[in-house]
């Protein structure tokens, strides 16, 4: 659930910005709220190594925001890879992770400076092949999986990702005298998480592990890479996200004495997202209950797991004006949230909050047109990306020829 503070606030921001909004849907992105939540993070665990997880957005004056913050980036594709590198995050701030890649992208990764994590013995057996000869000494990550563990969430999911963590010692014994090392041991395992419970149960699960691979004389460990799942501040509120942080940072020092990697995707990018909707129609169920149309589509609010959006007003509502269960759905009917909200009617305008994160990345271009997008810093548009059209969709499709009937 939202943290209401939260929303106030950001309702309170996008006010006073007194944005010309014309055509609806449009979405907002506030580039000073990632300075924001870096520097959040950074007071709470300041021996922390931050990056930003592309995927969850590729928007490019956002990704840039990123870098100018100082945060790296973690990347799960040569797609990403190459759109760390476009947008000027040095090699040795980048790290790249992913599955089923071939030696010849891990190496040429490897050599550039990049920070790889390998996830499988057979992403490690085709890097060592292709490395074989004169390869200068670099480092690498191991990737290890839950499979040890039965309480996590979504295990199916996230459990076959990953070296089991019984084979960690065998990978490093492949590992010695091919000039490269063991520098560190990453996990992603969770999702949306408002506390840091489950994080901290999996590192102390793998502290055995990690202290017998530190006395092998491959492995010159320096860090865990405890990957993301850390719900927005939205969600949270700025304490509970502080004492997280703050809480897996000690825990990592304290248990291995080396520092951890934070992956931060949802936790950047959800928040300084909004989109501005407005009130196609409002209807009642035979129950009573409030349905509310919105002209938000699911195109760009395809659900990632665990999200929670949160709608409200952008009116101020009035001191008398009694709130009542609302459930808001998109232009096609699939639900975007359902909470009190006060009253509603055709042509209001309303924010749909907590939404910047996998949205626009995992999007299907199809149904209806991508929303003008305006980028904030300091009370200003400092960048503004048009609304795509029909012609933007058959391109996506490789429809090339429907772009005619379009024009008819």
């Amino acid at each position: 659930m939202a943290d209401v503070a939260a929303v106030r606030e950001r309702l309170r921001w996008l006010r006073e910005l007194r944005l010309p909004i014309g055509r609806t849907p449009l979405a907002v992105v506030d580039l000073d709220r990632i300075t924001e939540s870096v520097d959040l993070v950074r007071r709470s665990a300041p021996h922390s190594r931050l990056t930003y997880a592309l995927k969850a957005s590729y928007f490019a004056p956002l990704v840039r925001s990123m870098r100018q913050a100082g945060v790296g980036v973690s990347v799960f594709s040569d797609l990403e890879l190459a759109l760390a590198r476009r947008a000027g995050f040095p090699p040795a701030d980048i790290v790249y992770n992913g599955v089923g890649r071939t030696g010849r992208s891990l190496n040429d990764a490897v050599e550039s400076g990049v920070q790889v994590t390998v996830e499988s013995m057979d992403e490690l057996h085709a890097l060592l092949r292709k490395r074989a000869g004169a390869a200068r000494p670099a480092a690498i990550g191991l990737r290890v999986n839950g499979a040890h563990c039965s309480d996590i969430d979504a295990a199916v999911k996230y459990q076959v990702l990953g070296l089991p963590v019984g084979e960690v010692a065998r990978a490093a014994d492949l590992i010695a005298g091919s000039g490269l090392r063991i520098n560190g041991i990453g996990f992603h395992l969770f999702q949306n998480q408002v506390t840091n419970d489950a994080h901290l149960s999996y590192v102390r699960s793998l502290v055995p592990t990690l202290r017998k691979l530190a006395g092998h004389p491959a492995a010159a460990v320096t860090f865990v890479d405890v990957g993301g799942g850390f719900a927005s501040r939205l969600e949270t509120g700025d304490q509970r996200a502080a004492d997280t942080f703050a809480g897996i940072e000690q825990e990592i020092r304290d248990r291995l004495g080396v520092d951890p990697v934070f992956e931060l995707g949802r936790f950047l990018a959800s928040d300084a997202q909004l989109i501005v909707s407005r009130v196609v129609d409002v209807r009642s169920t035979s129950a009573g209950h409030r349905i509310v149309l919105l002209d938000a589509s699911t195109n760009y609010l395809i659900p990632a797991p665990g999200h929670r959006f949160r709608v409200a007003p952008v009116a101020p509502e009035g001191s008398g004006d009694q709130s009542s269960p609302a459930t808001f759905v998109d232009r096609l009917g699939s639900k975007i949230s359902s909470h009190l909200c006060g009253r509603l009617a055709p042509g209001d305008l309303v924010v749909v909050l907590n939404c910047g994160a996998y949205t626009d990345v995992m999007k299907e271009h199809f149904v209806y047109p991508l929303p003008e997008v305006v980028a904030i810093s300091r009370g200003s548009i400092v960048v503004t990306a048009p609304a795509g059209d029909g012609h933007d969709v058959a391109q996506y499709h490789h429809w090339h020829r429907v772009a005619e009937v379009v024009d008819q």
